[in-house]
């Protein structure tokens, strides 16, 4: 237990890793689009980064990147690349923090607790069963390629469950070192019962920065983001314009498609040029093969299930569709109906008795000809042509005159800050398929900036994108960060200056000189909220610290700037917070499960090349 008595010696660890994660949560996603963790890496080319000084070859990335795909494929989910290798990144990271992490307390996965959990998770009746099938897989695949494959996945597997094994006994480790401790307790039950009443005034940052003339530069974001290098360390970003043109069925394309269907419900008699064949549909209300009908005619396959009116009821259907349910017979049809970008007309096809021990109920068979609404040529013809002339419209322009074309033209457009080479998407309104070739190009040293390129689609949208900026890896440009640190700069300055004009004049000379007025409200200290105002731990804690009766100093809060005067303050004395104990230790023991991992990683050292290597 040498290990445990170590934990428990470095609780306060815990609570400091915590903190890093909070710092990580509100810098920015650890693995999105402004993650803060990246560092420069500059070794080996076929080393794709390193955790911790433990490199990750290009072999080893690839081999976890055909893993993450094969489960990705196994769950149904079809991913760009991008999307992939960062999936893949974040995989690795997380693995080799906690291993290195465990195996730094002498934690290692025995041979007994391998094949256990191979038994009892793979259904098998023992271990040695296990150790059996795997030792024939084994034999097997010396002599057969294609159990060879088999064998190779089970390598793979069987790193990802020592793994597993190994990170449990970590989390179990680090829980059992995690508890909150009696005194904790009793300051938390004495928090909980000590109130306050105040008079408080405040004026927000918006208005005392207007007032104040403050404003905050490129150097001032730079000098701050300079003292915390680690948070705001970034890979290479990119600033893109862009200007969408979907493909999309136009009303003229809605209009003909309704007509189109609509003439199955009615026979049609139809002739083959090419062949010199004239056909003859039934219509769709009297054809007596429904599920050959619908194959034939439909966008949708036939569905063979049987449904009750229960059944159909309950369904995620429009309105329109449940109403005709509630009556339909047998042989009736419905619509057509717009579900989407589809037209739909419904058709009772067959009915049956199903009984059970106590009650019979009828069941029903639903055929359902689906037609998508579809752009036409024109359509597309038309979105190509808007896409071709405004690119070349916007050619080495600038921003500006990028924006300014695309809203005369009513074009969809925006800009998109901050983007990693393997962010999963550029913006969420453009389509997906096309992220990988435009950050590809987009960080391509050959394009330059105010370039201009036109991409395509799978389905046939036009995306015109315009390169506005791009920036090395290194600390993060004030333009990139501006959002997060001008906030805390801007509280932090105005707060010194009103104080400083205000000296020892207190709330009266505040309220006096930048507005706002006088309330009173009571105050807990466990919560730290301000009725109508919102969370202010700041002004909360100042509440219980100033003495009765004097005005506080300028106090940054999160609304605005406040000035306080506490007018009683109750403490009790004497609590003991036994009945809290279980809920608390509750409560830390699902903080550290959910920040744990991310604390780790956001204090390791991490170096990604995977945009020197992947292309």
């Amino acid at each position: 237990m040498a290990v445990l008595g170590e934990i428990r010696k470095k609780t306060w660890l815990i609570f400091v890793v915590i903190g890093i994660a909070m710092l990580a949560f509100v810098a920015g996603d650890l693995f999105g689009e402004n993650s803060k963790i990246k560092q420069l890496f500059t070794g080996d080319p076929n080393q794709i980064g390193s955790i911790n000084g433990e490199s990750i070859g290009i072999n080893e990335y690839y081999s976890a990147q055909e893993s993450v795909q094969n489960m990705l494929q196994q769950q149904g989910q079809n991913v760009s690349g991008n999307q992939l290798a960062q999936q893949t990144w974040s995989s690795l990271v997380s693995q080799k923090v906690l291993k290195q992490h465990a195996e730094k307390l002498g934690l290692k996965v025995s041979d007994d607790e391998f094949w256990n959990y191979v038994a009892q998770n793979f259904g098998m009746k023992s271990p040695a069963e296990a150790q059996q099938q795997i030792a024939q897989l084994e034999q097997a695949a010396a002599s057969d390629p294609n159990m060879m494959q088999n064998y190779k996945g089970w390598l793979q597997t069987s790193e990802q469950i020592k793994l597993e094994i190994l990170s449990r006994k970590y989390l179990s480790y680090v829980m059992a070192g995690t508890a909150v401790t009696g005194k904790e307790a009793d300051l938390q039950q004495t928090y909980g019962g000590s109130n306050a009443t105040i008079d408080y005034a405040f004026v927000d940052y918006k208005s005392l920065a207007k007032k104040l003339n403050v404003t905050i530069s490129d150097d001032d974001i730079n000098a701050y983001t300079s003292k915390f290098p680690k948070r705001f360390e970034a890979n290479g970003l990119v600033k893109v314009a862009y200007t969408y043109f979907p493909a999309k069925a136009s009303a003229q394309d809605d209009v003909v498609a309704l007509g189109n269907i609509k003439k199955y419900l009615a026979q049609q008699i139809r002739h083959d040029e090419v062949n010199n064949v004239t056909d003859t549909i039934e219509a769709f209300g009297s054809t007596k093969n429904d599920s050959i009908f619908v194959s034939l005619n439909s966008d949708q396959p036939f569905i063979s299930n049987y449904f009750s009116r229960e059944d159909l009821a309950k369904a995620n259907l429009t309105p329109e569709i449940l109403e005709f349910f509630k009556t339909a017979q047998v042989g009736q049809v419905g619509g057509p109906y717009k579900v989407g970008d589809t037209y739909q007309i419904y058709k009772i096809s067959k009915s049956k008795e199903v009984k059970d021990s106590v009650n019979s109920n009828t069941v029903y068979q639903i055929a359902n000809l689906v037609k998508r609404i579809e752009p036409s040529k024109a359509t597309t013809d038309a979105a190509f042509k808007n896409a071709r002339t405004f690119a070349q419209n916007v050619e080495n322009k600038t921003l500006n005159d990028f924006t300014a074309v695309a809203k005369k033209s009513n074009f969809v457009s925006g800009t998109s800050e901050s983007i990693e080479r393997f962010a999963p998407f550029v913006a969420q309104e453009l389509p997906a398929d096309q992220t990988d070739k435009i950050l590809s190009w987009a960080f391509d040293k050959k394009t330059a900036q105010g370039a201009t390129n036109l991409f395509t689609s799978e389905n046939g949208d036009y995306i015109v994108v315009h390169l506005v900026n791009r920036f090395d890896k290194g600390l993060a440009a004030p333009s990139v960060v501006r959002e997060f640190v001008e906030p805390i700069l801007l509280q932090e300055r105005i707060s010194k200056l009103v104080d400083e004009k205000i000296g020892t004049g207190g709330i009266d000379a505040f309220i006096k000189q930048f507005g706002g007025a006088k309330a009173t409200t009571a105050v807990n200290f466990g919560n730290s909220n301000i009725q109508g105002v919102g969370l202010e731990p700041r002004v909360v804690g100042a509440a219980f610290g100033v003495k009765p009766n004097t005005s506080s100093k300028a106090i940054a809060g999160n609304a605005g700037v406040f000035y306080i005067t506490p007018k009683s303050q109750n403490v009790p004395t004497g609590q003991k917070g036994n009945m809290l104990l279980e809920n608390l230790n509750r409560q830390l023991k699902g903080q550290v499960s959910q920040t744990l991992l991310p604390s780790l990683i956001q204090a390791a050292d991490i170096k990604d090349n995977r945009d020197r290597i992947i292309k």
